[in-house]
C-alpha cells in the first residue's frame, strides 16, 4: 500500500482484512506490517482469478475500517469490470485464500421512522 498510508493509518490495518466489491463480494486478504509498509499478502492474487483481471487493471481501495476495505477495479483500458452477481444480500460471499476457514460475523441494522404514535404513546412500536 501506499506509504503515506501505511504511515498514517498502517498501525490500524487488522492482520485479516476484508475486500468487498460492489456487489457484496468479500475477499479475505492477510495483511503483513513493516515499519512504515503494509502489504496485502495470502489472499491477493485471488483478485486475479475471480475478476479475471491481467496486467495493468486498476485496483482502488478505500479504507472504511481496520477490517474492511472496498474494492473498485478497472481493466488497462479504464473500463470497470463486471463485478459477479451475489444471489443473496444476506448471506454475502467469502472468497478465502486456499485452505483458510473463515469466521464470519454479521450485524444487523434496523431502522424505523418513528410515527406520531409512537411519540404520544412513549413506546416503539415495530411492525
Amino acid at each position: 500500500m501506499p506509504q503515506c498510508f501505511a504511515k498514517e493509518l498502517g498501525i490500524h490495518v487488522d492482520d485479516r482484512v476484508i475486500l468487498r466489491d460492489p456487489n457484496h463480494n468479500m475477499i479475505v486478504v492477510y495483511v503483513d506490517k513493516n515499519r512504515d509498509k503494509v502489504y496485502l499478502r495470502q489472499g491477493w492474487l485471488r483478485l486475479k482469478d475471480v475478476y479475471g483481471i491481467n496486467l495493468g487493471a486498476w485496483i482502488t481501495l478505500t479504507y472504511v475500517r481496520s477490517n474492511l476495505f472496498l474494492i473498485r477495479i478497472k481493466r488497462r483500458t479504464g473500463v470497470e469490470i463486471t463485478y459477479p452477481s451475489n444471489p443473496s444480500l444476506a448471506v454475502p460471499r467469502y472468497i478465502t485464500p486456499k485452505g483458510v476457514v473463515c469466521l464470519v460475523h454479521f450485524f444487523h441494522t434496523t431502522v424505523k421512522v418513528l410515527d406520531s404514535a409512537d411519540i404520544l404513546s412513549g413506546y416503539l412500536v415495530h411492525g
